[in-house]
């Protein structure tokens, strides 16, 4: 296992448990996947996420949003990235190379303009 905290970023799921180390980006911050074994996503990739001890009083009740619950419910559009006010949602590639939104927890003002601005929610 690799020491986590050599890394600048590192996914986690919504409930702060990390990704296996096939799902990490690299070393070097280019953000390659590391491993060559395929990880499903489960959902939203995150990085930063704090214990509530650290959350902002004010955000406290608002969670983080979970922009999709499994790949097939995001196309890679990018517009959760470019409706964010606060640069929080950056596109990483998964293991097969294909961009998905990475929201970094520490940044997130729990607005949910992303989830607003998503078109495959619309037909949910």
């Amino acid at each position: 296992m690799r020491d986590k905290k050599t890394f600048e970023y590192i996914y986690q799921y919504k409930d702060g448990t990390y990704l296996s180390d096939s799902s990490q980006p690299d070393s070097n911050g280019d953000y390659e996947i590391v491993g060559q074994e395929y990880t499903p996503h489960r959902s939203t990739r995150y990085i930063n996420i704090t214990s509530k001890k650290n959350v902002d009083p004010l955000l406290m009740g608002k969670g983080l949003p979970d922009i999709y619950e499994k790949r097939e419910d995001c196309c890679g559009c990018t517009a959760c990235c470019a409706i964010c006010p606060v640069g929080a949602i950056k596109m990483r590639p998964d293991e097969e190379g294909f961009l998905y939104p990475v929201l970094d927890g520490a940044k997130c003002i729990r607005c949910y303009k992303c989830l607003s601005i998503c078109s495959f929610k619309e037909f949910k």
